[in-house]
């Protein structure tokens, strides 16, 4: 399934991290809260920045941890991911 921007509700803001912010969210659509991380593209300053989001985003589809969230879909517009 995909989803997109209009499709969750920003709860609130829970904390920052290295590239970006971490806000709780509601998926209307599943009717579930999510975490949802914002990163800014103007702070991937170069390419290994990139190399470190994806590498970020690889581990974390691929690891079943319960300390670790799962990530369930990537939105994107010009200015954030």
């Amino acid at each position: 399934m995909r989803f997109t921007l209009d499709d969750f509700e920003f709860v609130n803001y829970i904390s920052k991290g290295s590239f970006g912010s971490v806000f709780k969210v509601y998926s209307k659509t599943l009717r579930k809260f999510y975490a949802a991380k914002v990163i800014a593209k103007c702070f991937l300053k170069d390419e290994s920045d990139v190399v470190s989001l994806k590498s970020e985003i690889e581990i974390t589809r691929e690891v079943d941890h319960p300390y670790v969230m799962k990530v369930i879909d990537i939105l994107s517009d010009s200015r954030f991911i």
